[in-house]
């Protein structure tokens, strides 16, 4: 793409290590993307420890790790780079082994290189040396200890010395890492920060590519595009290939990223349009492409990914003349395969692509914006064009403590206040009969799982609903290699304007004061009790059972029982009884109904008799 965009070849092996431009990215920790240094605490210690050497990149790689973070060796070294920590050499023979360092054993390879110098280790013995402190072995240790200060005394070096070079050693050979090891990464770090610095949205367009099979890490680089002002364009039939590409300045969206348009699909439009122009309609496309590789969900797949914007008519009236394109154009393909002589052969012989008149596009309107927004996340997995969200993002940078695309890097059971939208939802209820939500939940980074357990549903059923942009506050569960939120509490979210109103009326401390620490800070009150459904249902007067079984189990009939329910609201609970699977469920609170004759009369039309019960207490009444 470089070299297509620029005219460059970029040699990777011979780049200017000293580049200006690359360290101010990464001293502005601007590395999202970057090989190894994209994550949030790498990127918190980058903005600090300011790397301007490739020494510094190679030290980044060896300190963000549990043992150097955890015992201060990281702070260190930082404070010791920028002169606030003096830099002490036990003796001078240290200086030229740990300089690079700052005086501190960061790599086992400056491990061996002190018990060679110092004590004159072999390079073998100096290796067993490492190992024993690595894997924190103390017979191994103290038997090589006096080894060392018998060595070190040999190079006269005092005693006293030798044993707080040993302590030293001891200290940071367990944290040690190995060089040839980081510098490796630190190399790859270094060229890929280079390449994002010089040629950002080439650099952007070919992480998205690597990434293609995964909405949410799609989602994830988007998003970063658009902190850097590069434009991300739906895919489009005339300028699409098949993965990402960089077109003016913008990156516009691979047709292989779409959802259900095939390879071969993909490779049939680009090798046309390059053999005979763009595409100039919808009727035009069908008439000139393979239909044999597009079918007509494929193209229904295009229209709503966007892919036909650039052609006219909206995404409603294209959808309304697809069948009739696609039977002209399996008309003109037949033709073709026959051979035969015949108007499309008269019409192709003299310049023109098809035989039938053009095709006048009915009067409807598009559709809604939110229709619109939601056919380009079915289609291709993500917001591209806009978000639901995007009128949120002021009150979502104020309110919450951490974005989806965080969470990896919180602890399990850490709490957290994230905010964005239920995408989608299921009701399901646990081995004891109790009702949970079972949620999928995004942000403008991507997308998580999200439970509410009862107690917690119970207080928060009101506001699961499907699109609704929420805060929540819960925690972070780590089950497996993908994070899940538990929901505590689930807040409504008003947007940027009325959160804006709001805010000169009451004004509220910032996001990095004492709103955003309130909820993760003070310890959890205890939780007032809750009455559970099963238990309100246990309490109640009478009961109702609705037998489902056959055709009455069907989701039909179970629309239209809800529907007949609704129009009877009251306290009298509602157990559903499956019995093809021998299964009963509580409904919901929304369809718990009264006792009323009309019903009774309503329920027994659309189930029979036989398949309705009123319970109270021990007692049976049939109906």
């Amino acid at each position: 793409m470089i070299r297509e965009q620029h005219g460059v070849d970029i040699d990777l092996e011979h780049l200017d290590m000293a580049d200006q431009a690359t360290f101010k990215l990464l001293c502005d920790a601007e590395s999202i993307g970057v090989f190894q240094l994209e994550s949030n605490g790498l990127r918190a210690i980058m903005r600090e420890l300011q790397p301007n050497t490739l020494e510094d990149v190679i030290a980044l790689v060896a300190l963000y790790r549990p043992g150097p973070l955890n015992s201060g060796m990281a702070d260190d070294f930082i404070q010791r780079k920028h002169g606030k920590k003096e830099t002490v050499y036990l003796h001078p023979l240290l200086e030229p082994i740990l300089k690079p360092t700052y005086g501190i054993i960061l790599y086992q390879e400056q491990v061996m290189r002190v018990a060679s110098d110092l004590a004159g280790f072999s390079l073998g013995q100096a290796d067993m040396l490492r190992r024993a402190m690595g894997k924190k072995k103390p017979e191994i240790i103290a038997n090589m200890k006096k080894d060392f200060l018998d060595g070190a005394e040999k190079n006269q070096i005092e005693r006293e010395i030798a044993e707080k070079v040993f302590e030293l050693i001891e200290y940071f050979a367990g944290y040690g890492f190995n060089k040839s090891h980081s510098a490796a990464y630190a190399i790859v770090a270094y060229q890929t920060a280079y390449l994002k610095a010089h040629y950002p949205v080439e650099f952007m367009a070919a992480l998205l590519t690597s990434v293609m099979d995964s909405a949410d890490r799609v989602a994830f680089y988007i998003a970063e595009c658009k902190h850097m002002g590069i434009p991300v364009l739906t895919p489009d039939v005339n300028e699409s290939m098949e993965n990402f590409t960089v077109i003016n300045g913008k990156i516009r969206f691979g047709l292989a990223a779409m959802k259900n348009v095939g390879k071969n699909a993909v490779h049939s439009i680009i090798e046309n349009r390059e053999a005979e122009g763009s595409f100039t309609s919808l009727q035009d496309f069908c008439a000139r492409v393979d239909l044999s590789q597009v079918n007509k969900r494929m193209m229904e797949n295009l229209i709503k990914g966007g892919a036909f914007d650039s052609v006219e008519g909206n995404k409603r009236q294209l959808l309304a003349i697809l069948d009739t394109c696609l039977e002209q154009g399996n008309e003109i393909r037949k033709s073709k395969e026959s051979k035969q002589i015949s108007l499309f052969d008269f019409a192709e012989e003299t310049g023109l692509t098809s035989q039938f008149d053009p095709i006048k596009l009915p009067a409807l309107e598009e559709f809604e914006s939110r229709e619109l927004l939601a056919m380009e996340k079915e289609i291709l997995g993500l917001y591209v064009s806009g978000h639901p969200l995007d009128s949120y993002q002021k009150v979502l940078r104020e309110k919450t403590s951490v974005t989806i695309a965080e969470l990896k890097e919180k602890e399990d059971q850490s709490r957290i206040i994230v905010g964005g939208m239920i995408s989608t939802f299921k009701i399901s209820t646990t081995k004891r009969g109790d009702m949970m939500a079972i949620c999928q939940f995004e942000d403008l980074t991507g997308s998580v799982e999200m439970l509410v357990f009862p107690k917690s549903f119970l207080k928060n059923r009101e506001r699961i609903e499907k699109d609704t942009a929420v805060l929540i506050k819960g925690r972070v569960l780590e089950q497996d290699e993908n994070p899940k939120i538990s929901a505590d509490e689930i807040i409504l979210l008003e947007d940027d304007a009325q959160w804006e109103k709001e805010k000169d009326k009451n004004p509220m401390p910032s996001s990095t004061g004492a709103y955003r620490n309130t909820y993760q800070d003070k310890p959890v009150p205890p939780e007032i009790p809750v009455i559970s459904l099963q238990e309100l249902a246990k309490k109640a007067e009478k009961q109702l059972f609705l037998r489902l079984s056959g055709e009455h189990a069907s989701a039909s009939v179970q629309q239209k029982l809800k529907i007949v329910l609704r129009k009877h609201p009251g306290e009298m609970p509602v157990y559903f009884y499956f019995s093809d699977e021998k299964k009963i469920i509580l409904a919901e609170h929304q369809f718990w109904v009264n006792n009323e004759i009309d019903l009774l009369m309503g329920l027994t039309k659309l189930l029979g008799a036989e398949n309705i019960s009123v319970k109270e207490g021990n007692k049976k009444e049939e109906h």
